[in-house]
């Protein structure tokens, strides 16, 4: 006999697929689609950082929970009432891919999520679904229902999306102007998201909670700098300049103070856009009447030290102890700098007076061995740390 499957046997197969259709379970997935569509289209309406409308924006926010409750909802269904079908099968993963993936290139395209994580995501989620039609379509083959663990990635995707913002290591290039349209460049980036995070509050006057600027200026100060930093358009509106006021008052481009101070300059923007994004989060729930949301808003910075003076990879830890205190903003750190390291030991030893102390401490040191394990190396009161660094470690 030739191979290959029979048109009676292919008949079957298709409507094996289309039985129950119209099942409750397959009627909630289909609401599920369709959510993401009205999502997706709040969502650009709302523009960047809701630079267009901050209430469409929320609207999409809501939009996408409760088609992200929807995803247990239809399963719950399916297997409690026997309606488990082979078209829910393959739709509930798709409209969870959907829901995504969507959000993820949207986020990508306005600048607030990385290019490069987006697309390494679609290559595995396209792969997947390419896979699952291929045994679909093979003799005698069946729907590969999406499984516990498939579920619980996409809850957590859905449920950090808006809080967890990653840096990665960086040197910053030391130009006059960033161009507004070069997504590649994160420092071009960071400037048009904190154009647009001002923009916003401006909109909504709520300087009496926050003026923006306030932490990156304070710290330009701090670290003598100079006053404080002043972001301005160019005359075509395809690029930003990015100057520092002097001790005089005199605007002078970032690029005359060299890569060190566009370094900090780059981390300390980062800091600023989370904290005018958590006010902006906490703003729009309190002007809703809703209880005030406990998000906690965190940053992933990869060796934020690169290209910084080992007293300004000291302060590193100082500026990230601030940020964390004054705003409640959380961070995980991978440095290599020894000075950061130190200088949060120094930290323990004056600060610590008593265990109790240390456990309130807000920083927590772990070593990462070459085999992936990590430890904690655990602070004493002396600001020395009970355990030893790896081999390896200079």
């Amino acid at each position: 006999m030739c191979g290959g499957m029979t048109e009676e046997q292919t008949q079957s197969k298709k409507s094996s697929l289309l039985d129950g259709w119209n099942a409750p379970p397959n009627l909630v997935t289909y609401c599920r689609i369709v959510l993401v569509v009205v999502f997706l289209g709040l969502y650009i309406a709302a523009g960047a950082w809701g630079v267009n409308s901050a209430s469409m924006r929320w609207a999409a926010a809501i939009v996408f929970i409760i088609a992200a409750s929807t995803d247990k909802l239809d399963g719950w269904m399916a297997r409690k009432y026997n309606q488990v079908t082979e078209l829910g099968k393959l739709m509930d993963p798709i409209a969870d891919k959907l829901m995504t993936c969507g959000a993820l290139v949207v986020a990508s395209v306005f600048a607030e999520f990385p290019w490069w994580a987006t697309i390494l995501f679609l290559i595995r989620e396209i792969g997947i679904t390419v896979m699952r039609f291929f045994v679909m379509e093979r003799p005698g083959g069946k729907v590969i229902a999406a499984a516990w663990p498939g579920k619980l990635k996409t809850l957590f995707q859905c449920k950090d999306f808006l809080y967890i913002e990653s840096v990665g290591s960086f040197l910053c290039p030391v130009l006059r102007t960033y161009s507004l349209y070069d997504g590649n460049n994160p420092m071009s980036v960071v400037l048009k998201s904190h154009v647009l995070l001002k923009n916003q509050f401006s909109a909504v006057d709520i300087h009496d909670k926050y003026v923006p600027g306030s932490f990156v200026n304070k710290w330009v100060k701090t670290l003598g700098i100079g006053r404080s930093i002043a972001i301005q358009p160019n005359d075509d509106s395809t690029g930003i300049h990015l100057f520092i006021l002097d001790k005089n008052g005199r605007k002078v481009s970032s690029a005359d103070y060299g890569h060190g101070v566009t370094q900090i300059l780059y981390v300390l923007l980062n800091i600023e856009n989370e904290i005018l994004e958590k006010i902006l989060y906490q703003y729009n729930y309190l002007q809703e009447r809703k209880p005030e949301q406990k998000a906690v808003h965190t940053l992933c910075f990869e060796e934020p030290e690169v290209s910084l003076h080992p007293s300004w990879q000291s302060k590193l830890a100082m500026i990230i102890r601030d940020a964390h205190v004054s705003y409640g903003l959380h961070f995980i750190i991978e440095t290599h700098s020894e000075y950061f390291t130190r200088a949060t030991q120094a930290m323990v030893a004056t600060s610590c007076k008593s265990e109790k102390d240390i456990k309130e401490f807000p920083f927590v040191v772990y070593y990462m061995e070459n085999n992936g394990t990590a430890y904690d190396l655990e602070y004493t009161l002396s600001g020395r740390f009970k355990n030893s660094f790896g081999p390896g470690f200079y």
